[in-house]
């Protein structure tokens, strides 16, 4: 039974239900929204209800209702996602129903409506409703007639609610009024919006301003009633000039409604009516300036400068910036300056005014003044002329031969020095400019004389005199530089102790060189001698050692041959003194190194107890060849046998040098021996035995007693511990003395120890060194048991010393003090005359005061107690000359003690004893500067002066001071009182008066300048002239004037007529006759220039040459011409 209810609810009843009645019924429905609802019902028992593949829950969408074994599912807001099959579950028994829902396409179901509001209304919202608030077309735009309008646009709020889209138009001005349209999907609505615009008004006007003037800025305001009128240009204007925003005079600022112009560093030309213009309307009004008098706040200040100052600056500054009046005039006395002259910088810095004088002189000496309208200041400047001096004098010069051009320059003090004469000389004979050799400048305070095409004649001293002042400077001319014909051998090796020659052949006999050794000039010595021999240059070295290895170079001018040269040296072994002695425990590591020198590169052996040292796998050997050789041998996992003395030998075809050295193996001592009980009593035995075998390379120095008791396995200390003292090491002996020194040998003795241990002294080791070496070397190969010994092998010039070290049973003592520093060379020899039996002799040679070289030549005779022989051919001559330069510049000194009567200076020696030893010091002095005097009393007769003395004597005492002194400047002198014969002037006396009372002063005075002289009267005879008198007359009266006149300059003159006798001129006459009547004209011409001269014929003894004549005869004919010849 279906039934309806008021046509609103329907429903269907089922009665009697049966097994037949289950199944699927269909209820639709239509609603004017487009929806269609269908539902199912079924008789349930356990039920569940499935969309597809989800179990619905109920909720607001979704409502399940259970009446009776009634089941119903009723859907809300139906739309398009719930279409689909729905099933109902019950145990094993389902029911589905298919739910279909037809979508209506959407509508607009409110529409926008046109709008009208007043223009600056905050603002408006168009809104719209659709018919279905999820169309399957969701976009929803906005336009502006056809603009689309962006939801990011900070004008517009675009906002949508439900079904609901709405548009809200800030800040409406009149450009809001436009079409609005709002487009959902493919539907649109649209509504216009219409906004009343209101007229513009100034809501507040510009008001009147009175200001002072040089108010540093002001301001004019306004404001108008619309911020963004149709018409929005804004003009500002004064009087009827419009003014520009570029304009840094002014300020144009708009701040939304309100506009401004700021007027800045106020002056009286500012003064006037302002109108700002907004659109069609204007606002105006007057600003005043209260104009202030020109004064000067800072007048010029008097200024005093050394002659030749760079420039010299007058300032003064007025109290406005532009007034009225703004003509500024400076003045140099009368003379008024003008902008363009280089010589004065004139400058306005806003109210300060400036002038720069440039180059100082003597003539800019005078009264300055400025004048800034009517007002004006004034200052002397005052020039202290200095004398001439050269700042730059010549300087000597040295070009090759042939040089282009060689230039001499010197510099004055000042540019314009009264006497302005510059002469040039060479040698006696004065330089003329008109000379083509010579090219004679002044540029400025500079002068040169430039030679030009340099030959040898050029050479010589050359003068500038300026004024009394000269310099002078000699110019040398290089002639051709000469050749190396013949170069040095490039390599040459010798032995220690020969000669070597060097030889080249040059290309003049005269020309000089330079020998250099490794870079350094060579000069004559003992060992090196120079010669030259024609075009031979030789360099000879006598008794090489291996210091004289190097590259010599022989230097010609730029050019230059070098040579190699090589002395061979015997080996040189450098070790240090602990490898000497090395003491090590069993399985320990030693390394001995040793640094070997010689050339060639020795051989090197090592030796053990004079047998070849084999390399194993705990004994490696190794060498190192770089500069020097270094050496090395590394002993690892020492064991007692390795003990004992290593011999290092290095050796080449000039000699060799060998080293001992003693190695020491600490171990454990062995088992002593044949231990026995030799007594043996109640209270005691006595045990005795034999030291062990090996002691383990250390003297016992005591044993260890142990006793055991033989029912028991173990031993116990007996508590002896027995010390072996015998004996000890003996002290060292005293310092050794040296005597009896030759070349290769010398004596030496010394004192025994003073205590030797308490063993017997069996032997002593005497050691040598040779100065700057560590090395100590052993001399003695037998034992030594008296304190001398004669030591041999000494190498001539080396320098050595000594030491001696005592041994014993117990071992060595320590070194003793080393001896003083020996030089191994021959005993003093006597000079000419005395007996002397010796191959060879040096006779010291002395240079006369004079320094004059003198030749010398030597022969040797033999005597035996028959007599004298005959004597031996001359030597070769030799030149007796020092081997040495002066030495080089020492440190500086301080001052390290000092007393009552002595003071200790201490100072680093030179750097270079210039060759030979520095025998003594000259030490200078002077006192440092004393305190500032002060005059503390004076009298007619005599003035007392104190001072503190200076802090420093320099070393000696102050034996007198200098005193000088001079009073300071008088004040400005004023004439007080003058009459016909006298004058009175007065002045205040200096401030200082130099410390000795005023005896005088000097007094200087001159006449002002006279007034401008006019001609009153004149006749034939006589002339009148007037002028005012001077403003002063210099303190004394003037009794007389100098009058100077000349006429002024004639006008042009022009030929008006001519004839063949005679010609006329006029001219204008002179503006001014100079105050006296002219009484006549100088007339002076001169024709025309000729036409080139050409030779038309010539012979042996004539020559004719032809010219057209000047244009212009100058208005008279030509009498003649004048024809120069030049070869």
């Amino acid at each position: 039974m279906v039934s309806a209810d008021d046509g609103k609810k329907h429903s269907l009843v089922i009665r009697d239900v049966t097994e037949d009645d289950k199944g699927l019924y269909n209820v639709e429905a239509e609603t004017p929204e487009g929806e269609v609802i269908t539902a199912f019902h079924i008789i349930p028992t356990g039920h569940k209800v499935v969309q597809g593949d989800k179990e619905i829950e109920p909720s607001d969408k979704f409502v399940i209702k259970k009446k009776g074994r009634k089941l119903s599912l009723v859907v809300h807001d139906v739309d398009v996602e719930d279409a689909g099959e729905y099933t109902v579950k019950v145990k094993d028994t389902e029911s589905k129903a298919v739910l279909s829902v037809e979508e209506k396409p959407v509508e607009f179901a409110s529409l926008l409506e046109d709008t009208t509001v007043p223009e600056d209304t905050p603002e408006v919202t168009l809104e719209c409703e659709v018919s279905k608030d999820k169309p399957e077309v969701s976009e929803v735009t906005w336009k502006k007639g056809k603009d689309t309008l962006s939801p990011d646009d900070e004008k517009y709020v675009i906002k949508k609610d439900g079904r609901r889209h709405s548009l809200t138009i800030k800040d409406i001005t009149p450009e809001d009024a436009d079409e609005y349209t709002c487009a959902v999907g493919d539907k649109e609505t649209a509504a216009k919006v219409t906004v009343e615009e209101t007229p513009l008004e100034f809501t507040s006007p510009l008001e009147d301003k009175q200001v002072p003037e040089e108010t540093e800025e002001v301001t004019l305001e306004c404001e108008v009633s619309k911020e963004k009128p149709k018409d929005t240009e804004v003009t500002w204007k004064k009087g009827k000039d419009t003014l520009s925003p570029d304009d840094e005079k002014y300020v144009i600022k708009k701040d939304g409604r309100r506009h401004s112009l700021t007027i800045k560093e106020v002056t009286p030309e500012d003064a006037g009516e302002y109108t700002c213009a907004v659109g069609d309307k204007e606002t105006a009004a007057k600003v005043t300036v209260e104009e202030t008098p020109l004064e000067f706040t800072s007048p010029l200040e008097d200024k005093q400068v050394p002659e030749e100052t760079e420039e010299v600056t007058l300032e003064c500054e007025v109290s406005k910036d532009k007034p009225k009046d703004t003509e500024v005039t400076w003045k140099k006395g009368k003379d008024t300056l003008s902008p363009d002259d280089e010589k004065y910088v004139i400058k306005k810095d806003g109210r300060r005014h400036s002038l720069t004088i440039k180059d100082v002189t003597p003539e800019d000496a005078d009264e300055y003044t400025c004048t800034v309208g009517d007002k004006e200041t004034a200052a002397k400047v005052t020039v202290e002329e200095t004398p001439l001096e050269f700042t730059s004098p010549l300087e000597d010069k040295q070009v090759p031969e042939e040089t282009e051009e060689v230039t001499l320059e010197c510099e004055v003090s000042k540019d314009k020095p009264k006497d302005t004469e510059v002469t040039w000389k060479k040698g006696k004979d004065t330089l003329s400019p008109d000379d083509e050799k010579y090219v004679i400048k002044k540029d400025g305070r500079r002068h040169s004389l430039t030679i030009k095409e340099v030959t040898p004649e050029d050479a010589d001293e050359y003068t500038c005199t300026v004024g009394d002042k000269e310099t002078a400077a000699k110019v040398t001319v290089e002639e051709h530089a000469p050749e190396i014909t013949k170069p040095l051998e490039e390599t040459i090796a010798v032995p220690e102790g020969n000669e070597v020659t060097l030889e080249a052949q040059i290309s003049k006999e005269d020309a000089p060189v330079t020998w250099m050794k490794d870079g350094k000039e060579l000069k004559p010595s003992d060992n090196v001698r120079i010669e030259e021999d024609g075009t031979t240059r030789r360099l000879i070295l006598k008794d090489v050692t291996k210091d004289d290895t190097a590259q010599y170079t022989l230097k010609l001018g730029d050019k230059e041959t070098k040579s190699d040269v090589v002395v061979k040296t015997p080996p040189k072994i450098e070790i240090d003194e602990k490898f000497l002695n090395v003491t090590i425990r069993a399985g320990g590591k030693a390394t001995i190194s040793a640094i070997i020198t010689g050339l060639p590169v020795p051989d090197v052996t090592w030796l053990k107890d004079d047998v070849p040292l084999e390399t194993t796998k705990r004994v490696s050997i190794s060498e190192d060849k770089q500069e020097k050789l270094i050496v090395k041998m590394i002993l690892d996992k020492a064991e007692r046998s390795d003990l004992g003395t290593y011999t290092l030998t290095a050796a080449n075809d000039v000699g060799k040098d060998l080293v001992k050295m003693t190695i020491t193996v600490l171990d454990k001592p062995q088992p002593p021996e044949e231990l026995k009980i030799d007594k043996i009593t109640p209270e005691n035995v006595t045990i005795s035995w034999s030291p062990p075998k090996d002691d383990g390379g250390s003297p016992v120095t005591e044993y260890i007693i142990e006793k055991r008791d033989m029912k028991r396995s173990t031993w116990s200390p007996r508590g002896h511990h027995l010390r072996n003292h015998l004996h000890d090491v003996p002290y060292a002996p005293g310092k050794p003395e040296v005597s009896e020194i030759d070349v290769t040998q010398a004596t030496l003795t010394w004192s025994p120890p003073e205590f030797d241990g308490g063993s017997e002294i069996t032997n002593y080791i005497i050691e040598k060194t040779e100065v700057g070496r560590k090395r100590w070397t052993k001399v003695n190969k037998k034992p030594v048991k008296e304190p001398t010994f004669k030591v041999t092998d000494l190498i001539e010039g080396n320098e050595y010393q000594f030491r001696i070290i005592a041994e014993n049973a117990a071992g060595q003592s320590k070194p003793s003090e080393p001896s003083d520093v020996i030089k191994a060379k021959p005993p003093y020899v006597a000079r000419n005359g005395l007996k002397q039996v010796q191959k060879s002799l040096k006779l010291p040679l002395l240079l006369p005061i004079s320094l004059t070289e003198i030749d010398y030549q030597f022969r040797v005779s033999a005597e035996n107690k028959a007599g004298v022989g005959k004597p031996s051919l001359p030597s070769d001559t030799i030149t007796a000359k020092l081997p040495f330069d002066k030495p080089g510049k020492p440190g500086k000194p301080e001052v390290t003690e000092f007393g009552p009567k002595e003071i200790t200076i201490t100072w680093t020696p030179p750097e270079s004893d210039g060759g030979s030893p520095i025998i003594g010091y000259i030490i200078e002095h002077k006192p440092g500067k004393p305190g500032k005097p002060e005059v503390t009393d004076f009298g007619p007769k005599e003035i007392t002066i104190t001072w503190t003395p200076p802090e420093s004597d320099g070393g000696s005492p102050v034996i007198g001071y200098i005193i000088e002194h001079k009073p300071g400047k008088p004040g400005k002198p004023e004439v007080t009182d003058f009459g016909p014969k006298e004058i009175t002037i007065t002045w205040t006396p200096p401030e200082s008066d130099g410390g000795s009372p005023i005896i005088g002063y000097i007094i200087e005075h001159k006449p002002g300048k006279p007034g401008k002289p006019e001609v009153t009267d004149f006749g034939p005879k006589e002339i009148t002239i007037t002028w005012t008198p001077p403003e002063s007359d210099g303190g004394s009266p003037i009794i007389g004037y100098i009058i100077e006149h000349k006429p002024g300059k004639p006008g042009k003159p022009e030929v008006t007529d001519f004839g063949p006798k005679e010609i006329t001129i006029t001219w204008t006459p002179p503006e001014s006759d100079g105050g006296s009547p002219i009484i006549g004209y100088i007339i002076e011409h001169k024709p025309g220039k000729p036409g080139k001269p050409e030779v038309t014929d010539f012979g042996p003894k004539e020559i004719t040459i032809t010219w057209t004549p000047p244009e212009s005869d100058g208005g008279s004919p030509i009498i003649g011409y004048i024809i120069n010849v030049k070869d």
